[in-house]
């Protein structure tokens, strides 16, 4: 029987958590790359990328589903930066958005890796 570690493989854009250089903390980003021995590839979002990190050392982070208004952070056209907007349309069981950004540039079929949500402070 397969690990609990071991029982899915994750496919690319996968958003995860990966604890880097095998250390003792968990770092956000995503999967990038996958190799025929089981390993992966991930860009962290702080930008630092690592290479064949076995899966022991990733855990998914459970994808949110946003829905037309939601206000949100995304990485314009697939970059390492985010920028604020909000959910225009929702394409296929939300696999990916429309995106209109704050500073009035709009992007359409972002891909849901690519689209977080944003703390909303109370008043």
């Amino acid at each position: 029987s397969l690990g609990c570690g071991m029982a899915a493989l994750l496919g690319l854009g996968t958003k995860c958590q990966a604890r880097y250089g095998d250390g003792p903390d968990w770092f956000d980003g995503s999967i990038k790359g996958v190799s025929s021995q089981g390993t992966y590839d991930i860009v962290y979002d702080d930008g630092d990328e690592e290479d064949n990190v076995p899966r022991d050392r990733i855990r998914v982070v459970p994808e949110t589903i946003f829905a037309i208004g939601d206000l949100i952070e995304a990485r314009f056209d697939g970059g390492d930066h985010y920028f604020s907007g909000k959910i225009t349309n929702v394409h296929d069981n939300a696999t990916s958005y429309d995106i209109t950004y704050d500073d009035g540039d709009s992007e359409e079929f972002v891909r849901a890796a690519w689209v977080r949500g944003v703390e909303v402070e109370s008043v």
